[in-house]
């Protein structure tokens, strides 16, 4: 079956920075997203059993594949679906023709990546194994060690090996791509470890849904960090290393995908329209593609679009040797997700000295505020810089 059609604006969209695709229909459930070998982005659907193609102008079409698709990986030119129904893993062409390669029955295999041995790894959550695909169709089962571990997600680690999360035994899982699996308990009880990623720093980095942080171990198991993350209840059900240099989450609930530093700030946090962001994907351009499970949709976060800050300076009145607080600019944002954190801020006060800023709302737009003290009676040219913005103020002062 295949449908196209062109995404217009919606009245709902946040802003032109976040946009979304509907599916087309009633029953779409998109899990798992990714670019595919073609630039486009592909979602699997484990409702309807399809694979879903977003192209140029958000032109979708779809693949029947049989069963719930889960998992989905893009890997020597083809796509990759678990498909936890019909117990087996599909290789997808693009131009639709389809190889399907038997696992153990019932294993109900889940997420799949690529591994540094050209192989495709993937996660049996029923099974309790962890499954390895030559290109040219071997298949080999790894049993865990640990029952009932619930092994869901995995990724490729920095060392050549998988990494995978326990979410059922609340551990971290190791692999080498020889087969041998190394295992690593959490300190906090039943903290549910979920999404997994390598990070550019070269350590692992993993969700933790109950405990609500995200975590940091090195490639010896260690756990080094573990961030909590503001929003409470967030549930992260995914995260991706951008090239950007942050990590990014998804935070279901909250409705919200969070920017994180490889120091733990979470530096910024891009509303959702609709809301239920699940799956997350980094494209060819650096862009974020996500899931919306609950709504069968998908959506765009346009990490370049970096629209120009309209600001103004002020005239604002001081008292020698007073030290006093002052609003020294004000200005406006056409990105509606920005919030009063997500601003660097710097001042000039125009006597030799320099300090941060902070920003708080004003109305429909920002106001910058800073605190001085001036030890002469005179007018000052202060410069302001908010990120990229910069605008003159002038501060009168008197005896």
């Amino acid at each position: 079956m295949v449908a196209a059609f062109v995404v217009s604006a919606s009245a709902a969209q946040a802003s032109p920075r976040v946009s979304e695709t509907p599916l087309r229909s009633q029953y779409a459930v998109p899990n798992e997203i990714v670019a595919g070998p073609d630039g486009a982005i592909y979602t699997s659907d484990s409702s309807l059993g399809k694979v879903w193609r977003i192209g140029d102008y958000g032109r979708v079409r779809s693949f029947d594949v049989g069963g719930g698709a889960t998992g989905i990986a893009s890997a020597h030119g083809a796509l990759w679906v678990s498909n936890r129904d019909t117990s087996a893993i599909v290789k997808l062409a693009l131009n639709g023709s389809q190889t399907s390669y038997p696992v153990a029955e019932g294993a109900f295999p889940a997420d799949i990546v690529l591994g540094s041995d050209g192989a495709l790894w993937f996660t049996e959550l029923r099974g309790n194994a962890i499954g390895r695909l030559s290109v040219d169709g071997k298949l080999t089962e790894y049993p865990l060690p640990t029952a009932d571990a619930f092994a869901a997600d995995i990724t490729p680690g920095p060392d050549g090996a998988l990494w995978f999360t326990e979410s059922g035994a609340n551990q971290v899982g190791r692999i080498t791509t020889q087969g041998v699996i190394t295992e690593f308990t959490l300190p906090a009880a039943d903290s549910l470890p979920g999404p997994i990623v390598a990070g550019a720093d070269g350590a692992l980095w993993f969700a933790e849904r109950n405990t609500n942080k995200i975590a940091r171990m090195t490639t010896d198991g260690a756990l080094t960090n573990e961030f909590a993350i503001p929003t409470e209840n967030s549930n992260p059900l995914a995260l991706v290393a951008a090239p950007d240099g942050n990590l990014y989450f998804t935070q279901h609930e909250d409705g919200t995908i969070a920017r994180m530093t490889y120091g733990g700030a979470v530096t910024k946090q891009f509303k959702v329209p609709s809301g239920y962001p699940d799956g997350l994907t980094v494209d060819g351009g650096g862009d974020l593609w996500f899931t919306q499970g609950n709504l069968g949709q998908v959506g765009r976060v346009d990490l370049r679009w970096d629209p120009p800050l309209s600001a103004l300076g002020t005239t604002f009145t001081m008292r020698r040797y007073d030290s006093a607080e002052r609003t020294v600019a004000t200005f406006t944002d056409p990105d509606t997700d920005s919030r009063p954190g997500d601003y660097d801020v710097t001042i000039k006060w125009g006597d030799g000295t320099s300090s941060a800023g902070w920003v708080r709302r004003a109305g429909a737009g920002f106001e910058v505020r800073g605190r001085h003290v001036y030890d002469k009676a005179k007018t000052f040219a202060v410069t302001v810089k908010i990120d990229k913005a910069k605008v003159s103020s002038t501060a009168i002062v008197s005896r």
